[in-house]
């Protein structure tokens, strides 16, 4: 185990929605990624 892992798993799951619509945002503003997510 690392030192912070612990740290960043809660991070992860507080923080799971506002990673989810920064994702959803950045793959939304980059036509590149959209357009390779629909192969």
């Amino acid at each position: 185990m690392v030192a912070g892992d612990d740290k960043l798993k809660s991070f992860f799951a507080d923080n799971k929605t506002v990673l989810t619509d920064i994702a959803a945002a950045i793959i939304e503003n980059t036509p590149n990624i959209q357009n390779n997510a629909r192969i």
